[in-house]
């Protein structure tokens, strides 16, 4: 009888140990997908916390087909035109931005969203054509940057894009 209590007694004290040892794996189990939860939960988080510092100019060039090239010379000119504000020989319109460089970024995103998209990649184009060109002549890139800033000179003027647009295609 002792033997047989003791056996019983070992029997039960493994089948607690062993089902112990299985519990403990689906604790795992779930303290695993807890963790790959909140992770993909940050990540939605840092996602709208991104989305919510996309510019307008951003979004709009991300709706548009442009390739790389294109975005790299819609940058080219963006930037082109900030560190034009510094410049005393650009128009006045221009200057009235206040050397702000988001305004730079506005302006450009009003003058692109009149546009149709093919003629917006026809001025990228052109744009990357000139740019090109004078590249190799750091003068010349200079001249030809202040030719931009001054064609967009009527943007900051709120003239209308359309207007504009014909009198970049025929400066550039």
């Amino acid at each position: 009888m002792k033997k047989t209590i003791i056996i019983f007694i070992i029997l039960a004290l493994l089948s607690n140990c062993t089902k112990k040892s299985n519990d403990t794996k689906p604790n795992n189990d779930l303290d695993e997908e807890s963790k790959k939860l909140q992770s993909k939960s940050n990540l939605v988080d840092e996602d709208r916390i991104e989305f919510s510092k996309t510019t307008p100019l951003e979004k709009l060039i991300s709706r548009l087909n442009l390739n790389h090239t294109e975005k790299e010379t819609l940058t080219f000119l963006t930037n082109s035109l900030k560190e034009k504000l510094v410049d005393p020989n650009i128009g006045l319109n221009f200057k009235n931005t206040g050397g702000d460089e988001s305004k730079i970024e506005e302006t450009v995103h009003k003058f692109l969203s009149n546009l149709k998209e093919d003629e917006i990649k026809e001025m990228l184009e052109k744009i990357k054509e000139n740019k090109n060109t004078n590249e190799k002549n750091p003068e010349k890139l200079n001249t030809y940057k202040t030719v931009l800033a001054s064609g967009f000179d009527g943007i900051f003027s709120q003239s209308d894009s359309k207007t504009i647009f014909n009198t970049l295609k025929d400066a550039l």
